[in-house]
């Protein structure tokens, strides 16, 4: 078999209490019969199906009086053999870990061999010193492509894979925590609804999990796939999903349809319910566009809301309800719609923006200032594009009750993304946006999963996935596999 990752064995480092190149640092690197350049470079790569039997990590280090430890983890940074010699069975879906370290300092070098069936990832420009979390996966949402499986996946702003966990099913919203754990919406196993699960990124040990209570007038409940966030102080805010009864007579339904409930729930430290809202009742139905309706049947739950996207706002939150296609804040204390961006009942009026508005929208992130980002996915509910995909940032005024285009930037040619997408703002303004499920742009070329802007909206790098893959969404975050210690701010 071809490795999906030729070539790819990867050597980084970390400098722990020094510079590398004070007296800790390695001059040369040698695994498997090929020499690693770690004068100019932190990271390698080699083909990792030619470290067949043993492999032999060759070094010499700029201090000889520098002594060397070597450690061999899984892809989470489960140690697996601690003190291993030169001459060692180095599999792919290992690391190893190359410590050189005097009384006073020490480097550590992190040699990653990614599993072969694991998704490759390209880079293309600069993205910084940025992680990026992500769920590879098939676009057909059915079965994946010959030679690779799920993972829930960490790569740096060269694709190189630094964490990586096999998932036996489905994942979504995969990020950091404010506690620096990491959580995310999957299926422990495969068939099986969601479940919301904090890991422990050292090792990948499962610090919680859970799925979330039956709200009142509710028949059901389980996981949303959508948002899932994990504050400092414990508690959580996730889109939840179920089922209700509703009349629908009055769009061609039943007096009692079953309609596919989606709302908001938090929790405390302790799993304790402190605020819910169901998006149902905020919903006129018979202002829900023409295809959203067409998908109404007597053998199926109606999906009249969609909640895809939960911003956690002062008093409340902002929400993304694709089916009315709006975008709304909710007051936390009383459940009352503030306000409404989009829709037949929009309470702003687009301005500047050549498109009139956004359509099929996913993850409304509020910037402050009165500015919303947004991925605008241009795409209805019969997968009929009516554009690009882009991103979009508007200005909102209170006073005239305006929103203005101040940004955008478009997958050029791409046409409408079916689902998913993300727009996220980093603390320097550069921007990264996750593509969801655009495919191909318009010169045929594979559309990214996942450009970083800078604050004008000029492109500055790209990840890219194989043909037919995409991954839900895409979250920077910051830290380093050698530590276990990641962040959600840098």
């Amino acid at each position: 078999m071809t490795s999906p990752w030729l070539p790819l064995l990867l050597i980084s480092a970390l400098s722990v209490g020094c510079r590398a190149g004070e007296g800790t640092a390695l001059v040369s690197l040698t695994v498997g019969g090929q020499s690693l350049d770690i004068e100019n470079h932190r990271v390698f790569s080699v083909d990792p199906l030619s470290l067949s039997g043993q492999t032999r990590v060759q070094y010499e280090t700029e201090n000889p009086r520098a002594r060397v430890t070597l450690r061999v983890e899984d892809g989470a940074g489960l140690l697996l053999r601690e003190n291993a010699p030169n001459r060692l069975a180095l599999a792919a879906g290992q690391r190893l870990e190359i410590e050189v370290y005097t009384p006073d300092e020490a480097t550590i070098y992190a040699v990653s061999v990614p599993p072969v069936d694991l998704y490759p990832v390209i880079a293309d420009g600069d993205l910084g010193d940025t992680l990026f979390m992500m769920t590879p996966r098939d676009f057909s949402k059915a079965e994946q492509p010959s030679g690779y499986n799920r993972y829930q996946l960490v790569v740096n702003g060269r694709g190189v894979p630094v964490w990586w966990r096999e998932s036996p099913g489905l994942s979504f919203d995969f990020r950091v925590t404010d506690r620096g754990n990491f959580s995310l919406n999957t299926q422990l196993e495969q068939g099986v609804t969601m479940t919301s699960v904090i890991l422990r990124p050292d090792g990948a040990e499962v610090v919680e999990q859970w799925t979330p209570s039956l709200p009142p007038e509710w028949n059901s409940v389980r996981t949303d796939a959508h948002e899932l966030w994990v504050f400092e102080d414990g508690s959580t805010l996730q889109s939840i999903r179920g089922n209700r009864l509703e009349d629908l007579s009055g769009i061609g339904g039943l007096v009692e349809g079953r309609v596919s409930a989606t709302g908001v729930q938090e929790r405390d430290a302790n799993g304790v319910v402190t605020a819910e809202w169901t998006a149902f009742d905020s919903i006129d139905l018979t202002l829900l566009p023409v295809d959203v309706l067409a998908q109404l049947n007597d053998e199926e739950a109606f999906w009249a809301a969609h909640i895809n996207s939960v911003e956690p706002v002062d008093g409340g939150w902002i929400l993304s309800l694709r089916s009315p296609g709006e975008v709304v804040r909710v007051d936390r204390s009383s459940g009352d719609v503030v306000w409404r961006l989009g829709g037949p009942r929009s309470d702003f009026t687009f301005v500047d923006d050549p498109l009139g508005g956004f359509f099929g929208q996913h993850s409304a992130r509020w910037l402050g200032d009165d500015q919303l980002a947004l991925f605008d996915n241009r795409i209805n509910f019969d997968s009929v594009p009516v554009g690009h995909a882009r991103m979009v940032v508007y200005q909102l005024d209170f006073d005239a009750m305006t929103a203005s285009l101040i940004l955008s930037h478009e997958a050029a040619g791409a046409g409408g993304a079916d689902f998913a997408g993300l727009v996220t703002r980093l603390p320097n303004g550069d921007f990264i946006v996750g593509w969801g499920s655009t495919q191909r742009l318009g010169d045929g070329s594979k559309a990214p999963i996942a450009t970083r802007l800078g604050p004008d909206g000029e492109a500055l790098g790209t990840l890219t996935l194989p043909d037919d893959s995409y991954s839900y969404r895409v979250w920077p975050a910051w830290g380093d596999s050698t530590t276990g210690v990641y962040r959600n701010t840098p």
